[in-house]
């Protein structure tokens, strides 16, 4: 009784008091840390709490990450913050900018593009790489499931580019869903740069070969064999045979795209280095691509015969390529860089072609010596013909040369002949063809001078093959 008596009545220090209230206060800001922490974590605090994120948080309560139970929640913070990373300092950092932002912008939306780390996605419990990377998926549209394997495109390397999850699965504007895979992405990609039915813009890659008929009366001579799909592929018959213009739009990026972001010359100029710009956007998951890049069009529903005669490069390839040539008037062997007089003042084929004429039953818009007058004076509309008259009898003279060295080639005995001298001969005889064809078919008023250079050098080379043949036979 006594030691207990002694205890009770010893005085408690002030600095014992100041300890156990500290203790105190520590353990109830801990608790409250923990549980503003675990509140702010929520989906719930985002996007009722914060109204920057109400748009993000309805998109997000009706999509499938949400789950049907509270037990299938993907939470704000566990996709947008990859593992391990929520507790560290840069995380807190990155908690404390969002704040500052939500403080001083009364914006209806986010502008800056959220970040998602692969490995946030790839989490065990989600989306594990081994098995999901090859499971075979299909890309369901109304015209059919396109198949699809992750592992074939992540493996995919355009100069530069890493694709990561975020890079396909996005949030496209004007959707509902929280985040989905635009089949303008797919376009963009698969026709950039591809010519139709080629390499990644292969029909057979997304589409299966349709096996049902397309006949709709039976053909007796056909017989069991109807024309499908299959049959045409086997025969090698073209798919733009009926299909052209399913892939539309140009392949250019979207006009002042850069400027967007940025506005350093020094960056700027470095815009067409296509390497440095997918390391710089997509690697480092800084831009989407059609933050950049112009989407392709792909429609089923078109005009099949109005939009194959839209397209004169289907059936006429390069059909101006002569007369472009002539214009531009570059170096050839034996000829100097000699362009058009009109080259420098950025004169159109439409400056000249001002006169309509029925061809074929076509409108065709053809030179007429009028336009000579318009620009310049009423002396210069015979010019058009004089050109016309030199270039035509610079034309016969090496056309004739052309047929005489042709036909002594054809007669040469090669068992008589040294193949090395064969071999010469025809060389200077393809060089000498290839300078009379630019001329003869672009049509040597195009370029007067020009013209008459590339002739003269064609016939040196007639001449000097027929020389090596002459040399040869004596």
């Amino acid at each position: 009784m006594q030691k207990i008596k002694l205890l009770s009545e010893k005085k408690i220090g002030w600095k014992t008091i100041v300890f156990f209230v500290a203790l105190i206060v520590i353990i109830v800001v801990v608790t409250l840390v923990g549980s503003i922490e675990s509140y702010t974590g929520t989906p719930g605090f985002c996007g009722t709490s914060c109204h920057i994120m109400e748009p993000a948080y309805e998109s997000w309560k009706g999509d499938k990450h949400r789950g049907n139970t509270e037990k299938k929640v993907a939470s704000c913070v566990q996709c947008h913050y990859a593992p391990g990373e929520r507790m560290t300092l840069k995380a807190k950092a990155k908690g404390v900018g969002q704040l500052f932002t939500y403080l001083a912008t009364g914006e209806k939306e986010i502008r800056k593009a959220t970040h998602i780390d692969d490995r946030s996605c790839m989490a065990s419990a989600c989306h594990p790489k081994g098995d999901f990377f090859t499971k075979k998926l299909k890309y369901t549209e109304r015209e059919g499931a396109v198949p699809f394997e992750h592992k074939a495109h992540m493996a995919k390397a355009i100069e530069g580019q890493v694709l990561h999850c975020s890079s396909c699965h996005r949030q496209v504007p004007g959707s509902k869903k929280h985040f989905e895979v635009s089949k303008d992405l797919c376009y963009t990609c698969h026709f950039r740069n591809s010519e139709f039915n080629k390499g990644l813009a292969k029909c057979e890659l997304c589409h299966a070969i349709p096996t049902n008929s397309l006949q709709k009366q039976k053909n007796a001579e056909q017989g069991d064999n109807p024309i499908t799909h299959q049959s045409l592929a086997e025969n090698k018959v073209p798919c733009a045979s009926c299909h052209l213009g399913v892939v539309a739009g140009t392949d250019d990026l979207k006009p002042q795209a850069c400027h967007a972001c940025h506005s350093n010359p020094d960056v700027l100029a470095k815009g067409r280095n296509m390497k440095l710009m997918h390391e710089k956007h997509v690697a480092e998951q800084k831009a989407g691509c059609l933050d950049c890049h112009i989407p392709k069009q792909h429609n089923k529903k078109i005009d099949f015969v109005n939009t194959t005669l839209q397209n004169c490069a289907a059936c006429h390839p390069g059909q101006h390529s002569y007369q472009v040539m002539l214009l531009a008037g570059p170096e050839r062997e034996g000829v100097p860089q000699t362009p058009a007089l009109m080259q420098a003042v950025n004169t159109n084929c439409l400056a000249c072609h001002i006169k309509e004429e029925q061809l074929k039953g076509t409108m065709v818009a053809q030179g007429d010596s009028q336009a000579c007058v318009s620009c310049h004076k009423a002396g210069h509309r015979e010019m058009l013909e004089r050109w016309e008259r030199e270039v035509e009898d610079g034309l016969r003279i090496t056309t004739n040369l052309e047929k005489e060295a042709r036909l002594a080639i054809g007669a040469l005995n090669s068992t008589m002949i040294p193949a090395a001298i064969m071999e010469e001969a025809s060389g200077l005889y393809e060089k000498g063809l290839e300078d009379l064809h630019i001329v003869e078919y672009g049509n040597g008023v195009h370029n007067k001078k020009y013209s008459l250079m590339l002739l003269n050098n064609a016939m040196i080379n007639f001449e000097d093959a027929l020389a090596v043949i002459e040399d040869a036979q004596q």
